[in-house]
């Protein structure tokens, strides 16, 4: 499965689906939570999340600390919480909205991103999703896989996925 990751952090994220951590929820939600793996710079967002949401972005963190206590144990220079802070929920209600059919206008709005930063963060997110759907097909993670793909074509919709400003 990490072989056919590129665009995240491809350990963590099998980690992720071998925990089951992705079960149960809806696509939206799946993809929400991805977009943690997505966002490279600190904000003063805080990226509240749903209850059931804030409980996978939890496991995800437990699961990142346990990855670099191991690497850290296996003498790989490592700081464990600088490791789990790789995980940053900024945009996974922005994310959720925007699959949801509410306006990038809007959205931005309510951050303190610049609007660029957002766009390349979700055509990222948009990369890892195709990747993350191709390994879970790999792995044979049927549910997965449908949940992705279906997901995928509400999040590439709109300005952001437009070849060109200038139409």
């Amino acid at each position: 499965m990490a072989c056919e990751i590129s665009s995240g952090h491809e350990l963590l994220l099998t980690e992720c689906v071998m925990s089951n951590i992705f079960e149960g929820l809806s696509a939206d939600h799946i993809i929400g939570l991805l977009s943690c793996f997505c966002v490279d710079e600190k904000t003063e967002d805080s990226g509240l999340l749903d209850p059931e949401l804030q409980k996978s972005f939890t496991k995800c963190q437990e699961i990142a600390k346990s990855m670099a206590e191991t690497m850290a144990e296996c003498k790989i220079p490592i700081e464990v919480d600088k490791f789990v802070e790789i995980l940053k929920p900024q945009l996974v209600d922005p994310v959720i909205r925007w699959m949801a059919g509410d306006k990038f206008g809007d959205i931005i709005s309510t951050l303190d991103m610049f609007e660029g930063n957002i766009v390349r963060v979700i055509r990222r997110l948009e990369e890892l999703v195709r990747e993350m759907a191709t390994a879970a097909n790999a792995i044979g993670n049927d549910e997965l896989f449908k949940k992705l793909v279906e997901g995928r074509s509400r999040l590439r919709r709109g300005i952001i996925f437009s070849a060109s400003l200038y139409l």
